[in-house]
């Protein structure tokens, strides 16, 4: 009986040593695999907005709980699906930021909540923001949107 409430004191010990281990270097960013996106910086922003196109900045977090980050997946997979779909390609600017690693993210996009998509028009004026439960339907909207202020061109 001893022996086993020491061993159960060991395994909760254990326990809690490793998810330190773990959330220390999430905290870092140490060991994340290398992401597929091409991640772009905030200081690129004021130049997509002066390029007479419209754009889209994506903000999300690399490192975040696990209801985050599957939004934050949903959000990218239907932005990727929308512009390798070729209807936002030379079209439109889009900007992805991890709002974990940039730590202007958070103020530049006056971030709520992430996911966050920004639309600023062709004259670099934020027309739109779409947060949180970003759908493909919401993006595509969003994109078509883009076309018919395109169109009226």
């Amino acid at each position: 009986m001893v022996r086993s409430k020491h061993l159960s004191k060991c395994a909760l010990l254990l326990t809690v040593i490793g998810s330190i281990a773990f959330l220390s270097i999430a905290a870092r960013g140490a060991g994340r695999k290398p992401s597929a996106r091409e991640d772009s910086s905030i200081s690129e922003l004021p130049l997509m907005l002066n390029s007479g196109k419209p754009t889209l900045a994506y903000v999300y977090y690399s490192v975040a709980c696990s209801c985050t980050a599957a939004h934050c997946a949903i959000a990218e997979a239907a932005l990727d699906s929308a512009s390798s779909e070729n209807r936002l390609a030379g079209k439109v600017n889009i900007l992805k930021i991890d709002g974990f690693t940039e730590e202007l993210a958070d103020s530049v996009f006056k971030v709520g909540f992430v996911p966050l998509i920004v639309h600023y028009d062709k004259d670099g004026k934020e027309t739109s923001r779409i947060e949180w439960e970003i759908s493909k339907e919401m993006i595509e909207n969003l994109v078509a949107g883009i076309a018919a202020a395109k169109n009226e061109e």
